[in-house]
């Protein structure tokens, strides 16, 4: 998760208006990842977390989406 964190973290540093659903981001990505199965030592976690907010003149968030894919696969092989 801190690296889905570290992330989002760039997200905000170039589309500033993200700070305001960061919270709820990453709030949602770890709900999704405590469902999946514990990854064994062969095993990695896939996270994909996409969305938009909408927002005024203001800078006031009016709409917001987020989807979220969790799921555990096989590590890559190292070289």
């Amino acid at each position: 998760m801190a690296k889905a964190v570290s992330e989002f973290d760039k997200v905000v540093g170039y589309q500033p208006i993200h700070a305001a659903d960061r919270e709820q981001a990453t709030a949602a990505a770890r709900a999704f990842l405590s469902i999946v199965p514990d990854a064994n030592e062969t095993q990695d976690f896939a996270l994909t977390v996409s969305g938009w907010v909408s927002w005024n003149p203001e800078l006031i968030v009016v709409a917001a989406n987020v989807s979220i894919s969790a799921s555990v696969v096989p590590k890559e092989p190292t070289l």
